[in-house]
């Protein structure tokens, strides 16, 4: 990256909702090799959705996050209707599935309906799978139905593990502020712990 001139790169970890690529890498390893071998700012991305994650990333080199989750319930978000967003709030560290992995674009969705029964199939075609199986499973247009209606269940909707965290329905300045001040609170109750010893 640093040879095609770009400023900064964004590093999707396993946990990233969307296309969180086919090597299945932890987002922590993912970080430790990008501080030895890059020359560019690059953020954390994936899995992200409190202060102290935040405060966690810059300590490992990284020059800020990137959340996407966590933005999509809060009040400001209108590309989802509040069904969608109470299910983010009640979704636990279980409720998102990789899927399309067969197809190698790897894709992490909420555990709905349509993900379930995108999984079953891929799981019974096993390698005779085509993208003609679960493609209007897949379709944009089934998840626009999905939110018209106010049905999480149809469609799928990418989603990462950050999901878990959600327990709320903030504004964006809300959240924003909670998350400056978590990251605070975070390396105040670190730094007693990085006392030079006296001996």
């Amino acid at each position: 990256q640093n040879e095609l001139g770009s400023d900064m790169i964004s590093l999707m970890g396993f946990d990233s909702g969307g296309l969180p690529g086919e090597a299945d890498i932890g987002i922590f390893v993912q970080m430790a090799l990008a501080k030895k071998a890059l020359r560019i700012p690059f953020l954390l991305s994936g899995g992200v959705a409190t202060g102290s994650q935040l405060a966690a990333a810059l300590a490992l080199g990284a020059a800020g996050v990137q959340i996407g989750t966590r933005f999509n319930a809060t009040k400001e978000c209108n590309k989802f209707p509040d069904t969608f967003k109470d299910r983010m709030v009640n979704a636990g560290y279980r409720d998102t599935v990789i899927v399309m992995k067969p197809f190698k674009a790897s894709s992490r969705v909420l555990k709905n309906r349509d993900a379930m029964e995108m999984l079953r199939i891929e799981r019974d075609r096993g390698k005779d799978v085509t993208f003609q199986d679960i493609g209007r499973l897949a379709k944009f247009d089934r998840l626009i139905e999905g939110m018209e209606q106010n049905n999480p269940d149809l469609g799928i909707w990418n989603c990462g593990q950050s999901v878990a965290l959600i327990e709320d329905i903030p504004t964006c300045k809300e959240l924003v502020d909670r998350i400056i001040s978590e990251a605070f609170d975070s390396i105040d109750n670190i730094n007693p712990l990085f006392q030079k010893s006296a001996l």
